[in-house]
């Protein structure tokens, strides 16, 4: 099927890429002159079901993502049978395509991508959203940025079915073993994937290789990879246990969450980056003093060169245990055996009774001092944290109030939200000054914001409700996909009902937020209709030629395509200019027939 050049607000570019579940392109919104990637899903996929409502709720629920490593969806809509969606353009290349160069991934940057990945993922699922198909495919690389695309996509035909026209929604060589049985998931899914991935990426070549796709669904439930160290010998043991964790069959067995899983990344990395120190220059200098015999060197334990980050992060760290007077004594007395005889003189200095005292004094005043530093540790804490309960209480300037506030304003409504507290008390505390009137539009700017996600979940959810005004709204919306000309129609007489209310009840902060929401819909809809006629018209016209052409030698036919006309278009303002020519000629050619 052929992609026409525009789509909504979008006029589309070149291909970017094409696969069993569509195509992607290149596009531009004529509204703002925004770059941005659209991508059409295939006809034979959208037409299952149900499909309509679940691609409207997954794909407003996936906008509410904002993650530095998610690709942004912006929209959707649908155009002549073409379902599509828009989202961020980014520019870099996917995991897939490097895998088909040949690129094989060092366990570094396995590491880097596996942890922002999984911060992404953390994101979605504090969100609800599962990913369900993660994939070299969805996982592009923008420079050192990694950016998860496709989120929720898969659960858009059929949630557990498996298998369309096509094949398998998803790869089934990334499938968790959950998916491969039907059975329920949950955000574990997503880990059991990424594990697949990192394999993957590590090895040149995923988990399991089959000959179809019963075999890998099987596969996938039942069968234990091969150790990826055997494809990838230098990938560290540490890197490896997680893989194999990742990739355990039972969700249970995998991390608590990705949140646990981009933790335990980022420690084993850290681990894995520090040099190995040595215990104590104490140490180094007594064993250059006094060398081990050989002896005694082949009956110590050997020491494994494996660096094992484990230690450093599965275990608390415990302070050094003190050594014992007796224990610093034997270790730093030669042997007797070894010493020529001692002098007189040296007998007195070495067994007078003095010679252990210093050791205990030193243990004692150790002891005495680590008190002290422990009550001036605490006393420090408890100044600090009465400085600190100071400090919140204590109010904020305006000056601060307002930084707060406009920093948050330049990055768009989902910031501002965060914020509502801070104008609100702006606005009580300073309202003489010259800055509050600046931010009674953000007050207002937020009650339409908040105004237009509880209209939303009506619509979402096809909730009634008893305000006459949210009722005729929500009645106007509900015909805005299939009927857009009644639904705008409706939606400007609603406008002229409130412009014109003189009652409390219309002028409150509500009802004016309404107000804007009703028109910002119209502005919308208006645009929508535009397109329409445009799409439109040139059909119209030519139905309404070939009825004039007909009206002379056959005009029974030409009738019917003038009552047509009427009856499809005669309430389409649009549409007027035909619907006046196609009733001409209806009073023309009926008393010939």
């Amino acid at each position: 099927m052929s992609v026409p050049q525009h789509l909504g607000p979008y006029k589309i570019g070149k291909q970017l890429g094409k696969g069993g579940m569509g195509a992607v392109f290149e596009a531009i919104n004529e509204d703002t002159g925004e770059r941005v990637a659209v991508k059409t899903l295939a006809a034979e996929l959208a037409g299952g079901e149900g499909f309509q409502e679940r691609f409207q709720a997954e794909i407003e629920s996936l906008r509410t993502l904002r993650h530095p490593n998610i690709v942004r969806l912006y929209g959707y809509g649908e155009e002549d049978g073409t379902h599509f969606y828009s989202m961020e353009l980014v520019h870099g290349v996917s995991l897939e395509e490097e895998l088909r160069r040949g690129r094989r991934f060092d366990w570094r940057e396995v590491t880097r991508i596996a942890i922002q990945v999984s911060r992404a993922l953390k994101h979605a699922h504090d969100h609800g959203i599962i990913h369900r198909d993660i994939k070299p495919a969805n996982i592009l690389l923008a420079g050192e940025q990694v950016k998860l695309a496709d989120f929720g996509i898969a659960q858009l035909f059929g949630g557990a079915k498996l298998t369309t026209a096509r094949g398998v929604v998803g790869t089934a060589d990334f499938m968790s073993p959950e998916q491969a049985a039907s059975r329920p998931i949950t955000d574990r899914c997503d880990q059991y994937s990424l594990g697949c991935v990192m394999y993957a990426l590590l090895a040149g070549r995923p988990p399991f290789r089959a000959k179809g796709l019963p075999e890998m669904l099987q596969l996938q439930r039942y069968a234990d990879p091969e150790p990826v160290t055997r494809f990838a010998p230098d990938t560290p043991k540490q890197l490896e246990r997680v893989v194999t964790q990742l990739l355990e069959k039972s969700p249970k067995d995998r991390f608590p969450n990705a949140l646990a899983l981009a933790k335990h990344l980022e420690a084993m990395s850290l681990a894995m980056s520090r040099p190995v120190q040595p215990d104590s220059d104490f140490q180094l200098a007594n064993e250059e003093e006094h060398p081990r015999d050989p002896s005694e060197l082949s009956e110590t334990p050997a020491v494994s060169s494996e660096f094992d980050s484990s230690d450093l992060h599965d275990y608390e760290t415990l302070a050094p245990p003190t050594v014992g007077p007796a224990e610093v004594s034997l270790a730093m007395r030669p042997s007797t055996i070894d010493l020529p005889p001692a002098t007189p003189a040296e007998r007195e200095r070495r067994f007078t009774a003095v010679a252990d005292e210093p050791l205990l004094t030193r243990a004692e005043n150790r002891a005495l001092w680590q008190l002290v530093l422990q009550g001036v540790l605490l006393a420090t804490l408890l100044l600090g944290a009465l400085g600190l309960v100071t400090w919140l209480a204590w109010p904020p300037s305006a000056d601060e109030v307002y930084g707060r506030i406009t920093a948050a304003a330049d990055q768009g409504d989902q910031a501002l939200l965060g914020v509502e507290r801070d104008i609100s008390r702006f606005l009580e505390r300073f309202p003489d000054d010259p800055r509050a009137a600046e931010l009674e539009p953000l007050q207002e700017q937020l009650a339409f914001a908040h105004t237009e996600r509880r209209m939303f979940a009506k619509l979402r959810l096809r909730e009634a409700s008893d305000a006459p005004i949210e009722s005729l709204y929500l009645q106007a919306m509900r015909r805005a996909n299939d009927q857009p000309e009644h639904a705008l129609r409706d939606l400007q007489a609603i406008i002229g009902l409130l412009k014109h209310a003189e009652s409390d009840a219309a002028q409150g902060e509500d009802s004016r937020a309404l107000l804007q929401l009703v028109e910002e819909q119209a502005r919308r809809l208006e645009r929508r209709v535009e397109r329409r006629s445009k799409s439109q018209l040139p059909f119209l016209e030519e139905r309404l030629s070939t009825a004039e052409a007909l009206a002379s030698d056959a005009p029974s036919e030409a009738a019917d395509i003038c009552r047509s006309i009427l009856q499809l278009y005669g309430e389409l303002d649009w549409a007027e200019p035909a619907v006046g020519r196609a009733r001409a000629l209806l009073s023309e050619v009926e008393p010939k027939q």
